[in-house]
């Protein structure tokens, strides 16, 4: 027999297992496309950003945190004009363009906060309805000032935001400038900044939560949701950590490690063996 045939014929069948192991899972695939993490931006464009040149601050702000976000983030932007505007729906790789919008931005609106709040739940409702369930949804409010449309005042806010989190959307709070901490103890995470710097470093800490693994705190509220929902969302993050993702785990299970014979491991053995055995039998002719 000839030693090149066996060879090429071994070779031949390890190159074709190899292709079929690393082929992925069609149904492993379509939830890797519809998880992830979409951040909906509320930014706070009112006259009182133009005072102590907020509004240049928290553009440099927000360009710098966008800059170095996950790549694969989906973004969606609302302003404060009217009641509230949707400027960029929830999508993938939109995060360039709310950089940009947020750059063109003027300080000349009321604040609305209440209004978009609505619209950033009825986007995400509809999104879960629509295209996926899985996906797990923070909603970023950044705000120097208090609602000024809504008659409800700083207790709509707040009502909003808990309704926000009944359907585990977590919510983080961001207040410019010593305002807005009527946010602090209903939003998921608060934080205050009174300048740029110290808004880039809550902004790059809400970033590190978001992907991080650390110290879950669970309400009971946030439990009785979680039972409520189908199919399961993500869990909110803590004050000071970060979100398990035991929740999109459940419902999205990643395939187990295959047990007994790996194909590869196999044909390369018998590849190995083919070898020996035509020296062998190529020795024992020659003499």
């Amino acid at each position: 027999m000839k030693l090149f045939p066996i060879l090429a014929a071994l070779a031949a069948m390890l190159s074709l297992a190899g292709a079929q192991d690393s082929r992925p899972d069609a149904l492993t695939r379509e939830r890797e496309e519809q998880t992830g993490t979409a951040i909906t931006i509320l930014f706070d464009n009112s006259g009182s950003m133009t005072q102590e040149h907020k509004i240049q601050q928290a553009k440099a702000a927000f360009r710098a945190w966008l800059q170095n976000v996950p790549p694969d983030y989906k973004f969606s932007l609302i302003t404060f004009e009217d009641h509230g505007r949707l400027v960029v729906p929830l999508g993938e790789h939109t995060r360039d363009l709310v950089a940009q919008r947020v750059a063109k931005l003027e300080a000349n609106t009321g604040t609305p906060i209440c209004g978009a709040l609505r619209i950033a739940r009825e986007q995400i409702e509809k999104r879960r309805r629509e295209v996926t369930p899985y996906e797990r949804h923070v909603v970023l409010i950044f705000t120097d000032g208090q609602e000024t449309v809504d008659p409800r005042g700083i207790d709509g806010v707040r009502a909003d935001i808990g309704a926000l989190r009944r359907e585990m959307i977590e919510v983080v709070g961001v207040g410019f400038h010593g305002e807005g901490d009527y946010m602090n103890g209903v939003a998921t995470r608060f934080a205050l900044a009174n300048n740029e710097k110290e808004l880039k470093q809550g902004l790059a800490k809400v970033d590190a939560e978001i992907g991080g693994v650390d110290d879950v705190v669970v309400t009971a509220d946030d439990l009785a949701a979680l039972k409520k929902l189908r199919p399961p969302a993500p869990q909110a993050i803590s004050t000071a950590a970060t979100p398990d993702t035991s929740a999109v785990a459940e419902s999205s299970p990643a395939r187990s490690p295959s047990r007994g014979f790996k194909p590869n491991w196999f044909l390369t053995m018998l590849v190995v063996w083919g070898f020996v055995w035509a020296i062998s039998k190529s020795k024992k002719r020659s003499r």
